[in-house]
C-alpha cells in the first residue's frame, strides 16, 4: 500500500465509520462498478432489516433519502464515487488507498450479507 498522509487517513476512517457508506463502497467494489440508486437503497434496506427480503416502501424511501442527502455526497466529495443524478446511477472511482481498508472492514462486517427469502 502506498504511503497515506494523516489527513487522508482521517478522511478514510471518518467515511468508513458509517455502515451505510461502507455498504455503498462494498457493493461498488465487490459486486458492480455502477448501481442504480433505487436498487442500492433497496439492497441496503434489506440488509438493515436483518436480511429479510420483505421491507416496506417507506423504509426504502428513508434509506434513499439518507443516501442522497448525506452519505453519497460525502463519498463523492472524497472522490470515492461519482453520482449521475440524471440517470440515477452511482459509480465507484478507482481509489487505491481505499481498497485495503474495504477488504478488511468487509470481513469484519460479514460482507456479503446473506438475504433470507422468507
Amino acid at each position: 500500500m502506498a504511503q497515506i498522509d494523516t489527513p487522508r487517513l482521517n478522511e478514510i476512517f471518518a467515511l468508513l465509520s458509517n455502515q451505510r457508506r461502507r455498504f455503498v463502497l462494498y457493493y461498488l467494489t465487490f459486486e458492480s462498478d455502477e448501481v442504480d440508486s433505487n436498487d442500492l437503497a433497496e439492497r441496503i434496506a434489506v440488509v438493515e432489516a436483518n436480511n429479510t427480503s420483505a421491507v416496506s416502501d417507506e423504509f426504502v424511501r428513508s434509506v434513499k433519502v439518507s443516501l442522497s442527502h448525506i452519505h453519497l455526497p460525502k463519498l463523492a466529495d472524497a472522490g470515492f464515487i461519482t453520482c449521475n443524478r440524471t440517470q440515477g446511477t452511482i459509480e465507484r472511482e478507482e481509489v487505491d488507498d481505499l481498497t485495503p481498508f474495504l477488504e478488511k472492514t468487509a470481513l469484519l462486517d460479514g460482507y456479503p450479507p446473506t438475504v433470507s427469502t422468507d
